[in-house]
């Protein structure tokens, strides 16, 4: 998309709305990342996985829940810019209808 080196109030408002669009969809993964690391440090923790599975195999285990907990992540990224590109730009309402 062309952003032209006018500035309208149109083209100010869209981007603020993209902007604050694009910081929800940050916001929501970090989020995700946050809860589920939690979730894998108390499950760690509550069924002292440290104690059952041996060093090697439970580096990989949480090496891999890691990296789908990051996909994860990016999914729901992904879903808000989907999201941002399917609602179009910002349409003014006629106030002549009030």
């Amino acid at each position: 998309m062309y952003r032209g080196s006018y500035s309208s109030p149109f083209n100010r408002t869209e981007e603020r709305r993209r902007q604050r669009f694009h910081q929800l969809g940050l916001v929501a993964a970090v989020v995700a990342m946050a809860l589920g690391t939690t979730v894998i440090a108390a499950g760690v923790v509550r069924l002292e996985l440290w104690e059952v599975l041996q060093q090697d195999t439970l580096a990989i285990v949480l090496g891999c829940t890691f990296v789908a907990l990051v996909l994860v992540c990016l999914a729901i990224y992904t879903v808000f810019r989907a999201v941002d590109v399917k609602r179009g730009p910002f349409k003014f309402r006629s106030r002549s209808r009030l």
